[in-house]
């Protein structure tokens, strides 16, 4: 039977890199949207809104990504034979 050693390694190394890869995208993405509601230390006009999108931006990563992060996650639990 074939194992491959030092796997867990390299997957845990994606995961983390992915993980610091999308914690940068969204305070770029935050950043961008602030800029583009025109939110600033002295207006506040279009709070509410901006966290609106922001919210819904989050459920649609979310609830779209989760069947495909399943199938991943599933798939290396597999033995390699």
């Amino acid at each position: 039977m074939l194992r491959l050693q030092g796997v867990e390694a390299t997957v845990f190394g994606m995961l983390m890199s992915l993980h610091i890869s999308s914690f940068m995208l969204g305070k770029v993405f935050g950043s961008a949207l602030t800029k583009a509601f025109g939110v600033t230390s002295g207006n506040f006009a279009n709070l509410a809104n901006l966290v609106l999108v922001r919210t819904d931006s989050f459920d649609i990563f979310v609830f779209d990504l989760q069947p495909v992060l399943a199938r991943v996650v599933a798939s290396t639990h597999t033995s390699f034979v």
